[in-house]
């Protein structure tokens, strides 16, 4: 929403703002006189392609992206480009990506969806297919994976449910050798979904993170794994990455007891941009035995005997819409500026 954007605008300042031409008067409107409009699409031959060789440091600021706030006011979340690259590798690996690889990138830019869709494959020497659903629908997403370029179909779970309940079940999915589900917790649902309309041979990845985190557990399953009714879980975490799970008085619990997970990592994200007070509710000093930072996640979970994460929901008033996390105060509070409604 355009008042979203404002509101993104005031907090992150930036200097340039980058748009096409399809946006190119919403993006006068919303920046006005304070930053720099580049038009993408009226850019050229004439720029250079080459490598500029910027000597760009570990921590410099990589990307900020925005959730919801129950202010109303959007919360930046910002990343580094040591814990960026690090985070690139890991997933590179988790994918099996090769300079062969096409990764459909379905997401929206403001989103941490998109930034790995597009620098992991790309570091890793890969192709990135994007694909914009919001104007060509499902039956170009459709169109777009039978062509036989897309070999990993990256896709937000809720966006992977509706594009599924159109498929008849004779499309040929055959180049697509991994579905990557995020933005959510999967089900036995979706496993169903994946096995009845991809190959044999091509296999199905949850994954488990936040804006805050980034991944932090990954699941592997082929066409054969035994499932039982409820959520995937997401696997176990990720190298670099422990998980706790507290009960309400920050004490561990029991293996099978649920409790809040706790991401205890040296990659988390640096905070919220110019929001210390929200930092410091969420994020915790190094004050485990591994010298790391740790994030409450605010959500509900417990570890099985062999360390795989079961997800089981939200200890607040916090959902996800088409991967985009949504604090219910804010809809509250937009709703209760429309007149009429009380």
């Amino acid at each position: 929403p355009a008042e979203s954007s404002r509101k993104i605008l005031a907090v992150s300042t930036p200097n340039v703002l980058i748009a096409d031409t399809e946006n190119l008067h919403l993006a006068e409107e919303l920046a006005g006189d304070n930053c720099t409009i580049l038009n993408i699409d009226v850019l050229g031959d004439s720029l250079e392609d080459t490598n500029p060789g910027l000597g760009i440091a570990a921590d410099t600021l990589a990307y900020m992206v925005f959730t919801s706030g129950s202010t109303g006011v959007p919360k930046g979340v910002y990343q580094n480009q040591r814990n960026l690259l690090r985070y690139c590798r890991s997933q590179a690996e988790v994918m099996q990506i090769t300079a062969t690889d096409c990764i459909s990138c379905c997401s929206t830019p403001p989103v941490v969806g998109t930034v790995t869709s597009l620098f992991v494959p790309l570091m890793a020497g890969a192709a990135v297919f994007p694909v914009n659903v919001t104007k060509l629908g499902f039956p170009g997403l459709l169109d777009s994976l039978e062509q036989g370029h897309v070999t990993v179909f990256t896709v937000y779970v809720t966006l992977f449910r509706r594009f599924a309940g159109t498929l008849s079940g004779n499309e040929n999915f055959g180049a697509i050798r991994l579905v990557r589900l995020l933005g959510g917790a999967a089900t036995s649902l979706d496993f169903q979904r994946y096995r009845a309309h991809f190959a044999s041979s091509c296999r199905l990845l949850t994954i488990y993170g936040s804006s805050e985190t980034m991944s932090i557990c990954a699941g592997v399953y082929d066409q054969n794994s035994q499932i039982e009714d409820g959520n995937l879980s997401p696997g176990r975490p990720l190298p670099g990455v422990e998980l706790k799970i507290l009960d309400e008085q920050g004490r561990p619990c029991a293996t099978g007891e649920s409790g809040e997970i706790v991401v205890s990592s040296p990659f988390l994200s640096l905070g919220y941009w110019q929001r210390e007070d929200l930092s410091r509710d969420v994020f915790i000093g190094r004050s485990d035995d591994s010298g790391n930072r740790c994030f409450r996640t605010g959500d509900l979970g417990c570890l099985l005997p062999d360390g795989s994460l079961v997800h089981q929901g939200r200890r607040d008033f916090q959902v996800k819409i088409r991967g985009f996390r949504v604090e219910l105060p804010a809809v509250a509070l937009a709703l209760a500026r429309i007149e009429g409604i009380e």
